[in-house]
């Protein structure tokens, strides 16, 4: 009996030791800063980021709501991507770009948000994000087709006679590679993973053979 039970614990404990799959790292959009405090009547600037998160994206295109009773807004260009779209409607803000010529990979500002305080109270700033394919931000990977965005970073913004007129420190924007396949980090770890796993079932099989023959 212990002669069958040991081939078993070998593959089990096999497979427990081999690397698993892991997902790649979606695409991150971020306003910085996420808080302050302004003054009513001040200007202040937010940053609207993006992070690829190591992949290679084709477009973008983010969707934000305000409150306009607290927030008048305007929008300049960011460092990293041309714009189509910077668009102020109704408590909506729009900032698209066209389908990259290259797809882009790396991370800086998107677009700045010249905020300024209409009256007091917390103004929230919300990226939608609703996974829906009309209403919600999307980053599109390389294929054009692929939502890739996984994570965003509203701002909340206190609005009263205690602040004082700030700006946004502009995003540093890294090292960024053009053109390539997005990173999956999945396909060549899932091909070690299942090869691993058939050599220590057949090596498994070869010892209880063993003993059965014994």
């Amino acid at each position: 009996m212990k002669k069958l039970i040991f081939p078993g614990l070998v593959f089990v404990i096999g497979i427990m030791l081999l690397p698993k799959p892991v997902k790649a790292a979606g695409a991150t959009l971020s306003l910085s800063p996420a808080t302050q405090g302004v003054a009513v009547g001040a200007n202040f600037m937010t940053n609207l980021a993006l992070d690829t998160g190591g992949q290679a994206v084709s477009s973008v295109s983010a969707v934000l709501t305000y409150d306009p009773t607290l927030l008048a807004v305007t929008i300049s260009p960011g460092t990293i991507l041309s714009l189509s779209q910077m668009k102020v409607a109704n408590g909506v803000i729009t900032i698209a770009t066209d389908q990259l010529p290259t797809n882009y990979n790396g991370s800086g500002t998107l677009a700045t948000l010249n905020f300024r305080a209409l009256a007091a109270g917390t103004a929230q700033v919300t990226i939608v994000f609703t996974g829906a394919a009309l209403g919600s931000s999307v980053v599109l990977g390389s294929n054009g087709v692929t939502n890739i965005l996984d994570l965003v970073n509203n701002g909340v913004y206190t609005l009263g006679a205690g602040g004082a007129e700030t700006t946004a420190t502009t995003t540093t924007t890294t090292t960024a590679t053009t053109g390539g396949t997005p990173v999956t980090g999945t396909v060549g770890e899932t091909l070690i993973f299942v090869t691993g796993g058939l050599l220590l079932f057949a090596a498994g099989g070869f010892f209880l053979r063993k003993v059965y023959v014994a």
